[in-house]
């Protein structure tokens, strides 16, 4: 596909936009389902009003589910997130 390739994995590092980012590219997140690498980090996040909660919220929107990386461990919730926050700012968002 010329305009509209195959796309497997996402990367995102844009500093705490990382929920726009993912909003935005909702239609090819949608069409694509790739895998998609991304960080969280409370003081960015908060400069553009989320939280990292927030991340789970629009994970479950476009049907994914998150885990903590490198450990490999699912995050299912708040406490689950704050948790693995002490240990990696990164995740890994896979489709359900």
């Amino acid at each position: 596909m010329r305009n509209r390739p195959e796309i497997s994995v996402i990367k995102i590092d844009v500093e705490g936009a990382e929920i726009d980012v993912l909003k935005g590219a909702c239609e090819c997140i949608a069409s694509q389902k790739p895998f998609i690498i991304t960080e969280w980090n409370v003081e960015n996040f908060k400069a553009y009003g989320n939280a990292p909660a927030d991340l789970i919220k629009v994970a479950e929107e476009i049907g994914y589910a998150i885990y903590s990386i490198p450990q490999i461990v699912k995050i299912s919730d708040a406490t689950d997130m704050k948790v693995q926050m002490i240990f990696s700012e990164n995740c890994l968002l896979c489709p359900n």
